[in-house]
């Protein structure tokens, strides 16, 4: 079975890679990772995927993520990775949205894919996780737990 190589934190040069020749999106990335806890993935040595997540809000976190094309044949193992990890944040009190755009078909596949639904807010962009079905029920997320912050639903910040 494939692994997947992370980088975390993502340094400048990295994010730079995905945002592609537009300069206003490689000053965004990068801006991203300083702001936000960045990971990297990567298949053996070519940059997959870009996740952030900012935490700055209390018990909320929202997960941007940028792909470079070569994540095309790997995007089972990186919903998979998401699948993976997401549940902790619901463990430690943090509800996790993500937005994405009304028009980005493949953004709301994939974002589906890893247990995000559609937030019903006015908003149409605004995403919640609520689960994949893999031990997780798809109601509605009820924020009765305890709080907790997202360096520790990903195992960092110890």
């Amino acid at each position: 079975m494939e692994r997947l190589g992370r980088v975390s934190p993502v340094p400048p040069s990295l994010a730079l890679t995905f945002g592609g020749v537009i300069a206003t999106y490689r000053r965004a990335m990068i801006h991203q990772c300083r702001i936000a806890q960045s990971v990297a993935y990567f298949a053996e040595d070519e940059p997959l995927a870009l996740a952030m997540i900012d935490s700055r809000r209390p018990r909320r976190a929202e997960l941007a993520v940028a792909f470079r094309p070569a994540a095309r044949r790997h995007m089972r193992l990186l919903i998979r990775e998401a699948q993976l990890t997401l549940p902790r944040f619901r463990q430690a009190g943090i509800l996790v949205f993500a937005r994405i755009a009304p028009e980005n078909t493949r953004g709301k596949r994939m974002a589906k894919l890893a247990g995000f639904r559609p937030g019903g807010f006015r908003d149409p962009a605004i995403w919640l996780w609520k689960g994949n079905g893999n031990g997780d029920n798809l109601r509605r997320w009820s924020g009765k737990t305890t709080g907790g912050d997202a360096a520790q639903a990903t195992g960092g910040g110890k």
